[in-house]
């Protein structure tokens, strides 16, 4: 990633024009700031031609990629991305990559903070329409840096500059942006990218005491390969590490089907049932764990695991056997005792929901299952398939 520095700015002459300017009652808005972004592109760039809807592009940055590996943007919905953006002086507002952090001074070491290209939708309340506009005519692996007026530093997306101009005010800004991948289905996107995990990829990760050879084994154990769920439940994988105890079930009936996660399509797992049982016949009981929360590219996001925390920076957290209350369906898991419980997000509940008493096992899933286009915090950015290692301990009470 190019480093990026303050662009000197003087605009001397540009205040003058400004100044000499008196308002009138009947002022169009955004006449003063139009006024002032064409004095300081007449300043610094006046040799640029703005595009059709009147962002500003530099050729001096502009990269391509080879054009073997060329693949456009087009009118692609979604784009992986890395990006840097400023204001006109230079001065950074916002970056992607750990690159433009360390010369920012604000890289976090060892932390939980993800740093690498973002997901954007390229739809109107979504992305800025001056950034949107950077897109046209670029491809996978070509760079940029533009120009954008405030006008267009607008999620609201309109027809014409003239509508902008008009309706919105926002701050003048330069982007630079690099695209990492054009996305058209941003689910398939996520499959495939679980299935170049799973031919290899966690290889290229460090996942902590899950050696890449220990990876390996777990996938083959578990018969799992890039084209394959381990369950009928789409974009979920279940790879069980320590089978855990079997309960004995109430009846014949509760205890009848397959519980052994076979991928054969005459095999379906039956997500009806639960690997525990109670006297009362239903699953009303509490059960704990203990659980590490990573990205597809070993970043530890959350944990209950104090050795854990320590060696991924992480702090604030309650470093003991969590408990999980049970129900009828792993729709109804909840995190916590009788007294405080919130609810678990889909793909980790899936998890538990497959695994047997002490157990062992690792849920890896797609966004759906997890924070979806929304993403949760710093540490984990939309689109995010997620991985949990999860192990069912005793009551730290008894």
């Amino acid at each position: 990633m190019r480093r990026f520095f303050k662009v000197t700015a003087a605009v001397c002459a540009t205040g003058a024009i400004i100044s000499g300017c008196a308002k009138e009652a009947d002022t169009p808005r955004n006449e003063d700031e139009k006024l002032y972004f064409d004095s300081w592109m007449h300043v610094h760039y006046p040799q640029l031609e703005k595009t059709g809807l009147g962002i500003y592009v530099i050729p001096e940055y502009e990269q391509e990629a080879p054009e073997s590996e060329a693949e456009p943007v087009a009118d692609s919905q979604y784009v992986y991305v890395s990006y840097t953006a400023m204001n006109l002086d230079g001065t950074i507002t916002g970056y992607s990559e750990a690159e433009t952090a360390k010369l920012m001074g604000e890289y976090e070491e060892n932390s939980s903070v993800y740093y690498g290209p973002r997901i954007w939708t390229r739809r109107s309340g979504y992305l800025y329409a001056g950034v949107n506009e950077m897109f046209s005519g670029m491809g996978k692996g070509d760079s940029r840096r533009a120009i954008i007026p405030g006008w267009l530093m607008s999620y609201d997306w309109y027809g014409s500059e003239e509508e902008f101009i008009n309706n919105v005010s926002g701050t003048n800004s330069i982007y630079d942006i690099k695209v990492v991948d054009p996305i058209d289905n941003i689910t398939q996107w996520q499959i495939d990218s679980l299935g170049r995990f799973f031919a290899g990829g966690y290889g290229e990760h460090d996942f902590g005491y899950i050696t890449e050879d220990k990876f390996r084994s777990y996938l083959e154990s578990n018969m799992i390969s890039e084209a394959k769920d381990s369950t009928d439940m789409y974009g979920f994988y279940f790879i069980e590490i320590k089978h855990g105890e079997e309960l004995e079930p109430l009846d014949d009936e509760e205890s009848s089907g397959d519980d052994s996660g076979s991928t054969g399509e005459e095999d379906k797992y039956d997500w009806e049932k639960s690997h525990f049982y109670t006297t009362s016949g239903s699953n009303d009981t509490t059960i704990y764990i203990n659980y590490v929360g990573r990205l597809l590219n070993g970043t530890v996001f959350d944990t209950n695991i104090q050795r854990v925390a320590q060696d991924n920076g992480l702090s604030g957290g309650t470093y003991e056997p969590a408990a999980i209350q049970w129900g009828d369906s792993y729709y109804q898991l909840q995190m916590g005792d009788e007294s405080s419980s919130s609810s678990i997000i889909q793909g980790f509940a899936m998890t538990l929901w497959r695994m047997h008493p002490f157990g062992k096992a690792i849920g890896i899933f797609y966004s759906n299952l997890g924070y979806g286009s929304s993403g949760s915090g710093s540490s984990i950015p939309a689109y995010s398939p997620l991985m949990f290692e999860i192990e069912i301990v005793e009551n730290p009470n008894d």
